[in-house]
């Protein structure tokens, strides 16, 4: 969300006057670093008219929107862009029904986007920044919280449902009857990363501290992570963001913003 920040709404009016600048703008930081197909890995591509891009080898199409805030917006994508903007932009807290009226969009569609702007993560948020530092110093120190929690009521195979394990030297346990082996990372945001699993802690803990949206490119070049990595796994954590409502928050909860929305008409 850099680019929604660091321009004044005429250079931001002039840069993006069309869907095509907006995809064109989304095309240039998507694939900065080369294309490579989702689905195949190959690496060459046929560019279409409205910037997507068509695998050479699997014939797999790309568009420019894809996997970001954009992908299916149910109104033009330089209208998406402006109400980003807006967003990033106002030092108050924009309503769904403000959006909604200034747009002429429909309040669920505006209300649904501006969940996806306003995503937001759960279990670093108690943390600041010298607490976390001092707790996950290490890649040991994070999978050695991930086993704790992870299990905490007691170790149950997944695969033969025995609960006799040894623990080896990187945490993984190893079922005594069936031999099978997990990681403490497995079934997580973290199984597989490929950097290390502090940096993806850390990557979390900032995008749950921050108050704005923190961009992939700047994440990418922050923590020295390839951008097709860095935005498959800020994917993989903004998707585990959204909450259930099934586990309210309890304890002492600390709050930026509150934003109360009465449906009663108010009294002439």
């Amino acid at each position: 969300m850099d680019i929604f920040k660091t321009q004044n709404r005429l250079e931001f009016s002039e840069r993006f006057k069309t869907d095509f600048d907006c995809k064109e703008y989304l095309s240039e930081m998507k694939w900065k670093d080369g294309f490579k197909c989702v689905k195949c890995g190959h690496g060459g591509s046929q560019v279409r008219k409205d910037l997507a891009r068509t695998c050479n080898i699997c014939r797999h199409t790309e568009s420019a929107t894809a996997n970001t805030l954009f992908h299916k917006v149910k109104f033009g994508v330089r209208k998406a862009f402006v109400i980003c903007y807006e967003i990033a932009s106002s030092s108050e807290r924009l309503s769904v029904r403000y959006i909604s009226v200034r747009h002429g969009i429909h309040y669920s569609n505006a209300r649904l986007f501006m969940q996806k702007v306003r995503k937001a993560m759960d279990i670093f948020k108690a943390q600041n920044h010298l607490e976390f530092s001092e707790r996950f110093k290490t890649d040991f120190d994070c999978r050695e919280y991930l086993s704790e929690l992870k299990w905490k009521d007691g170790f149950k195979c997944v695969k033969c449902g025995h609960g006799g394990s040894q623990v080896r030297k990187d945490l993984a346990r190893t079922c005594k009857n069936c031999s099978h082996t997990e990681s403490a990372t497995a079934n997580t945001l973290f199984h597989k990363v490929k950097f290390s699993v502090r940096k993806a802690f850390v990557i979390c803990q900032e995008t749950a501290s921050s108050s704005e949206r923190l961009s992939v490119s700047y994440m990418a070049v922050r923590h020295g992570v390839h951008y097709n990595t860095a935005r498959l796994f800020m994917h993989k954590v903004r998707k585990a963001m959204e909450s259930s409502g099934k586990h309210p928050t309890d304890g002492t909860v600390v709050m930026d913003e509150l934003v109360l929305v009465s449906n009663l008409k108010k009294e002439r």
